[in-house]
């Protein structure tokens, strides 16, 4: 109000249309309690105050000051919220508050009041200095309260905040609106109790219904594994008020509360020396006002006991003792009788041992070597190309040196098998085998692939070009005299599929060498289609990667050839043009 005049704040000065509950004046700044947060004004212009998201969407109710420059803030759901210079601190359950209803709060010269729909409560303005000192959680005191869960105060339907005045201290006593009129609380007239209330252990029960009193140390009868322990607290002022907590030391090092029952169940405790500890608390404070502790000794059974444990396992240590006495005696019985029968097996086992050397010698070589043809076979492949690796690739010094393989698979086999019988070309396929050793000399080594499919590998620095060497397998294979008998000349030719390995010129393939197998067997089938009797190779161009045939050879072919990662050589091909 200006001049008699009443001004309106709207969005414009910084003050939404929301509906307030609550006004107060600090340092000349005016503070707005709202339906949807806390505002400060200040000439005029209004902002929204405390940079916290709670208080930012809290309802509200109530606005009081703590000392000379301490904002204290109610709201109706989401407890308290104390600014000062140093921000913002909320306050609620976790830091001791019986509940998050506030519709009104009160400051008098020791403690802060707070009212709502659940009651009242107070906390000394001390405990409210030592939360922002040292985070000391409150320990607010239930005066009035509705009963629903939180325990404390009397009982009494209070303080819902409907009211247009909800609060206010005169007299130096305090009135709150009720729903039956108003409630007048003399601060004078509450006065704590001199002394906490005692606790008491009363009895420990077992299930068939005997009972012992509380003592210091209790030893319960052996057998007994599962008990009840009951427990109370006298108190004249608040007895509903009290809370219990026990816990059995021996057993469990968390807390527990038996809620409205006075009793601690334990069932199948193991024997032992037990410590059992209740707390009994009262209001809204977690410190406990009294302590009673009673030790319980459960005994073991006869078998549980550390001496009957002893003498059994002194009976079995005797027993083990005299059957090793025994056994020792059998042995070195045993021991002069088999050691005539060892020395008369000694040169026995020698002689066995010679022989199955010889014969495990022999069985390795034939492990690698075609039964047919006398030539290696696809097992000795492999030991041979990572011996070679090793040896040329991954060596201390490795080498440029390359590994050239040519897959060879004689033509129209089948056909002879058919005209001349499987005898016959058996026959043929050793006569083969003799010519590949021939061909590979001392240098190389000739392998059954399988079937009529034999394998040459060459090292790189015995051939003068592998393309001249491939035409060489051709035409020999084609000039050589194949006998089906002694009287029948067969005539053959031979499609070859040529590759290296490693495969590419970056010789990212060297730790696989099923991609230099690949290429020669894609260059068999490309001889194979473009007429039989030649050879064919699938020459990668020199920036393939491993990563480009990574389905396979065969799978990738055409879409390296589109690509231009590798053309075709093969017989009768000018290589000159082709390279150019």
């Amino acid at each position: 109000q200006e001049g008699g005049l009443l001004r309106r704040y709207t969005k414009e000065e910084g003050m939404p249309a929301v509906a307030v509950r609550g006004l107060l004046m600090l340092d000349g700044r005016l503070y707005v309690g709202s339906e949807r947060g806390l505002y400060s004004g200040l000439e005029g212009r209004f902002r929204r105050e405390g940079s916290n998201p709670v208080l930012d969407q809290a309802l509200v109710t109530a606005l009081t000051l703590v000392g000379a420059n301490k904002l204290l803030v109610g709201t109706f759901d989401d407890g308290l919220f104390l600014l000062d210079v140093t921000g913002v601190t909320p306050i609620g359950l976790a830091e001791g508050l019986p509940w998050p209803q506030v519709a009104n709060l009160q400051v008098d010269q020791t403690h802060v009041w707070s009212s709502g729909p659940r009651g009242v409560y107070r906390f000394g303005l001390d405990e409210l200095d030592a939360l922002l000192r040292q985070g000391t959680p409150l320990a607010p005191e239930p005066i009035l309260n509705e009963a629903r869960d939180a325990r404390g105060g009397q009982r009494l339907r209070c303080c819902n905040g409907g009211a247009t005045s909800r609060g206010l201290i005169l007299n130096s006593r305090l009135w709150f609106p009720s729903l039956n009129g108003l409630v007048r609380i003399d601060p004078a007239s509450i006065r704590p109790e001199r002394k906490p209330p005692k606790t008491v252990i009363e009895a420990v029960e077992s299930d068939d219904g005997r009972r012992w009193l509380a003592q210091e140390s209790l030893r319960l009868p052996e057998g007994l594994r599962d008990l009840t322990v009951r427990f109370t607290a006298l108190s004249f002022r608040d007895p509903e008020g009290l809370r219990f907590r026990y816990r059995l030391h021996g057993f469990e090092q968390d807390w527990h509360s038996p809620g409205a029952h006075r009793m601690a169940r334990y069932t199948n405790l193991a024997p032992g020396r037990y410590r059992f500890e209740v707390d009994v608390l009262s209001g809204g404070s977690e410190q406990p006002r009294s302590t009673a502790e009673m030790v319980l000794v459960i005994p073991p059974y006869l078998t549980e006991t550390v001496w009957f444990r002893s003498l059994v396992l002194l009976g079995i240590l005797g027993l083990a003792a005299m059957l090793a006495a025994w056994m020792r005696r059998r042995s070195q019985q045993r021991e002069r009788h088999l050691q005539e029968l060892v020395e008369r097996r000694t040169e026995e086992l020698r002689r066995v041992n010679d022989r199955l050397r010889s014969a495990n010698q022999a069985l390795a070589a034939e492990s690698l070597t075609d039964g047919l043809t006398g030539l290696k076979n696809r097992r000795f492949l492999a030991r041979h190309l990572g011996g070679w690796r090793r040896e040329h690739l991954l060596g201390e010094q490795p080498s440029d040196e390359r590994l050239w393989l040519f897959l060879i698979d004689l033509d129209h086999f089948k056909a002879i098998n058919d005209r001349h019988g499987h005898l016959a070309g058996d026959e043929m396929l050793c006569q083969f085998a003799q010519l590949l050793l021939r061909i590979a000399g001392g240098t190389g080594e000739a392998l059954r692939w399988g079937g009529e499919e034999f394998l040459i590998l060459m090292p790189e620095h015995a051939l003068r070009s592998p393309e001249d060497f491939a035409e060489r397998i051709v035409r020999a294979v084609r000039r050589a005299d194949f006998r089906a008998n002694e009287h029948t000349s067969v005539p053959l030719t031979a499609s070859v599929g040529v590759a290296s390995f490693p495969a590419l010129a970056d010789r990212s393939d060297l730790v696989d060498w099923a991609l230099a197998m690949e290429l020669a067997d894609a260059g068999l089938y490309h001889s194979k289609l473009n007429g039989r009797d030649g050879w064919s190779r699938l020459h990668p161009a020199a920036e393939a990667r491993y990563r480009d045939f990574g389905s396979g050879a065969g799978a990738q072919i055409e879409a390296v050839l589109e690509a231009g990662l590798a053309r075709w050589e093969q017989s009768g091909q000018d290589r000159a043009s082709t390279d150019g």
